[in-house]
């Protein structure tokens, strides 16, 4: 069968997209706009669940491997305080605050990269690290673990014991009422 091929490219910093690929068009067919919006949009849904399915894999590969730990918590904040920065930054930073030492500081950036929680842009020198899970993310994980740990996965049990040993303003829980209005309406 004659025909060529459609080379689509995409001309965007998504790293998703960074490769082009193409697809067969046999001779008889006109290629119209149709076709290149066609193009577009299937390049565009694909390259979505590509990036959606690693997510997921990179959050079950994190649950998979042991929490991030106290001192890692201290590398995560920089990165995202900071954005992308060398690890050689990261020690500037946390060496005065935690009196660690170089080595511990770098071993901790090791620990998150083989935990999939940071990455290190390949080719960079010095090291440029940044952060593969967002702060929110990593949030919800530790209080999934949390929750489940301490309370048996109850969340009602939770509540009532910080209520109980804790005495709360009135402010306090006013501020509790409306957060609990707001997911009331979400349900909703």
């Amino acid at each position: 069968m004659s025909g060529f091929l459609l080379p689509v490219y995409s001309f965007t910093a998504n790293p998703c997209m960074q490769t082009g690929f193409f697809i067969p068009i046999p001779a008889w067919t006109k290629v119209t706009f149709q076709h290149f919006i066609l193009v577009l949009t299937f390049t565009f849904y694909s390259c979505r669940m590509k990036m959606y399915s690693t997510n997921v894999e990179r959050m079950m590969i994190m649950n998979e491997s042991s929490k991030i730990t106290e001192a890692e918590w201290n590398v995560m904040r920089v990165l995202w305080d900071k954005g992308p920065v060398t690890s050689s930054e990261i020690v500037e930073i946390l060496k005065p605050t935690t009196q660690w030492s170089t080595t511990t500081i770098y071993t901790l950036i090791n620990r998150l990269v083989n935990k999939k929680a940071v990455a290190i842009k390949e080719g960079s020198s010095p090291n440029l690290c940044y952060a593969l899970i967002s702060k929110n993310e990593l949030r919800k994980k530790e209080n999934e673990s949390f929750l489940k740990k301490v309370y048996d996965g109850s969340l009602n049990l939770m509540l009532a014991n910080i209520v109980e040993s804790e005495p709360f303003s009135d402010k306090e829980i006013e501020e509790l009422k409306k957060i609990l209005d707001e997911s009331k309406d979400r349900r909703k």
